[in-house]
């Protein structure tokens, strides 16, 4: 926790306005946060709160090194396991005064395992999850995957499935 910490110090050194912290994809915070690969016993396994407290504890400490000016997002996977538990670690996270939420694919990216979207919606799953999120949180969300045109991405952020759009 403390090397996220550190690092995020590292960042506002250098001149950055903010970090953001990956918990998606398979890497470390998506294990922390993912039931079926957290066993642990100790204060950071079991139930979701407690599996979220280990993020949870990083971005406060972030927020107390870095001062409130510091910005701190989180990308997340909106399938940890599934789209409900995805959606109430969200809540944890914007409580904790996170200033923006990335939605992304947490440890069941490859499958999409606890992730399932209506027939008739336009976009992919995680974009649907980003927006099934955004409706319960009052922080920035940022909808990634498949927006292949400036069209697609004003309409996402018409329809207000997102915030913002990201690319890469």
């Amino acid at each position: 926790q403390q090397a996220f910490v550190q690092a995020a110090q590292r960042a506002q050194r250098a001149g950055l306005a903010g970090v953001e912290l990956h918990a998606g994809h398979r890497l470390l915070l998506s294990q922390v946060l993912a039931p079926a690969v957290n066993d642990r016993t100790d204060r950071w396994g079991g139930t979701l709160e407690k599996r979220a407290s280990y993020v949870l504890e990083i971005v406060a400490g972030i927020q107390a090194a870095c001062g409130a000016d510091f910005i701190v997002g989180v990308r997340l996977g909106c399938n940890e396991p599934t789209l409900a538990a995805s959606i109430q670690t969200a809540q944890l996270l914007a409580q904790s005064g996170v200033d923006f939420l990335d939605v992304s694919a947490g440890l069941n990216a490859s499958v999409y395992l606890g992730l399932e979207r209506p027939a008739d919606f336009p976009y992919s799953r995680k974009i649907y999850g980003a927006w099934q999120i955004r409706q319960k949180v009052s922080v920035p969300v940022i909808a990634v995957e498949g927006i292949r045109t400036a069209a697609q991405a004003a309409d996402i952020l018409e329809k207000q499935y997102a915030d913002l759009i990201g690319l890469g």
